[in-house]
């Protein structure tokens, strides 16, 4: 089926649309329906890769040219809600892709050269760079469990709505975390929420301002779910090194944030949450701490852009009393920050800070405060999440 849908696509995309407004209509009607249907197999079922953009201009391609097609594609997905309990993986659709009123006309239908980003589908999208082992993305998908998180759930419901408005299947959380002690905790919670529709996806690398290898230090005989582990040696500490992958996050942003196909009044039709619509404009914020490499990070996201087209809000931790130390590139010379006091970090940090908000054009929609809420480092709730009633 994927196949045979894939080249509609392609036959659709070497050829021109001509669409008629009486086709628009139903074209409109026929994707809420299927996303309305996709919502109830994702609880039924697990279905894990998405109808990409190549396959849905092939269905949209036969929408435009037959009207009886209509009738067939609902039969075909009806079909596959009526084997769901078998476990079938008939279609493969995105997690959470509940009653979404798509951009049909301006955002699905593209240029079959296109490629996927990760925060394709997302309205609302959660960066957590530096999340341990994930407890703010906790915060924002369970908030009933951590009431006394009360500086995150402020952020969370002045950026996404309070928990009473907001459908966790319209957020994309999105965690960087370098520590290998912690990826199988992320892949729990990574499987535990996408049972349930919520998209939680775990980076194994740190963000800085290119792609590299980096040399990082485990700390606490493994105590403390390892708060501080970073690319810094600490005095007395254990030091064990472990070679870990960063990413440039400058460019993951404008790889998969910026552009990214965001769809359009997501509400929660045909699940038990019918009132909830969502009220608030597409947001994306990000938490950072980075045990020191927001002193590397943090410049690359603002002198690229990234930040200002990208971010809404950031908040995070600076770390004056670790500091950075960044040799200059052999070949080109760049890079050579060196910050060796507390003093010097907290100066640095201020100055940058300070040139950032100075900046008067509204081309730049980011505001970012230092603060991090610490109030469950250890988290130690269980893993059963449910569906917001």
């Amino acid at each position: 089926m994927n196949d045979k849908v894939g080249q509609m696509g392609k036959e659709v995309s070497e050829g021109h649309l001509t669409l008629k407004l009486t086709n628009i209509s139903l074209a409109i009607e026929i994707v809420c329906r299927i996303d309305q249907i996709q919502s109830e197999l994702v609880t039924k079922m697990k279905l894990a890769n998405p109808l990409n953009i190549r396959q849905r201009q092939g269905i949209l391609g036969l929408i435009f040219r037959n009207r009886s097609f209509l009738k067939n594609m609902l039969l075909f997905f009806s079909a596959g809600l009526a084997i769901a309990n078998l476990k079938s993986e008939l279609l493969a659709i995105p997690a959470g892709s509940s009653g979404y009123q798509s951009d049909i006309l301006s955002s699905r239908v593209t240029s079959s050269d296109r490629k996927e980003k990760f925060g394709d589908g997302c309205y609302h999208v959660f960066l957590d760079v530096g999340s341990n082992v994930g407890v703010h993305g906790r915060f924002l998908f369970e908030p009933q469990k951590y009431p006394n998180a009360k500086e995150a759930h402020g952020i969370f419901n002045e950026h996404f709505g309070g928990p009473e408005i907001r459908d966790n299947r319209n957020i994309c959380v999105f965690a960087f975390e370098p520590n290998p002690v912690h990826k199988e905790r992320h892949l729990q919670l990574q499987e535990a929420y996408s049972k349930v529709g919520w998209r939680y996806h775990h980076f194994a690398a740190g963000a800085g301002d290119k792609v590299e290898n980096v040399t990082f230090y485990h700390q606490d005989n493994g105590n403390n779910n390892e708060w501080g582990f970073s690319s810094s040696k600490r005095e007395g500490g254990e030091n064990i090194p472990v070679n870990v992958t960063s990413i440039r996050l400058s460019s993951w942003l404008r790889e998969h944030i910026e552009g990214r196909m965001i769809p359009q009044a997501p509400s929660d039709a045909g699940s038990k949450n019918e009132t909830k619509v969502e009220s608030k404009r597409p947001t994306v914020v990000m938490k950072f701490d980075v045990e020191g490499y927001e002193y590397i990070l943090l410049p690359d996201l603002m002198f690229t852009g990234a930040m200002c087209s990208n971010i809404d809000y950031a908040f995070g931790e600076v770390h004056p009393w670790i500091g950075a130390e960044i040799p200059p590139e052999e070949k080109t010379g760049k890079g050579g920050l060196y910050l060796r006091s507390k003093p010097e970090a907290r100066k640095y940090w201020d100055d940058l800070l300070m040139a950032f908000r100075s900046l008067r054009s509204n081309d730049c929609r980011t505001k970012i405060e230092e603060l991090d809420d610490e109030s469950y480092l250890m988290d130690g709730m269980p893993l059963d999440p449910e569906i917001q009633k």
